[in-house]
């Protein structure tokens, strides 16, 4: 299983999170937690590039089911990633919160 929660406290892109996408079938789910009294307005994004790769520039698609994130929102991702992460235009009154979650094929 792979989970990661990410503390978010600033604007700009964050640490990608690493997607598995060679577990068959692909279900990972994922949220942006917005706590009361925090404004942000923020993407989510992936890519299917590798971005440990030094030759490869990775494109970073935004999520277009999260749309533009001002209030907590979570997803379910069921076709394969490499990399997924959060981009925050702005944010002000704390911190958010990004939760990913990726059970493994037990079969």
């Amino acid at each position: 299983m792979n989970w990661v929660r990410q503390t978010i406290s600033s604007t700009g892109a964050q640490n990608p999170i690493s997607m598995d996408w060679r577990i068959a079938p692909f279900i990972a789910n994922t949220a942006l937690i917005v706590p009361a009294g925090v404004t942000v307005s923020a993407t989510v994004e992936y890519t299917f590039d590798d971005v440990n790769d030094p030759s490869v520039v990775p494109v970073w698609i935004a999520d277009a089911t999260y749309g533009t994130v001002s209030a907590t929102k979570e997803r379910v991702y069921t076709a394969p990633y490499q990399f997924v992460r959060v981009n925050v235009a702005s944010i002000s009154g704390g911190d958010v919160y990004f939760e990913y979650l990726q059970g493994t094929n037990i079969n």
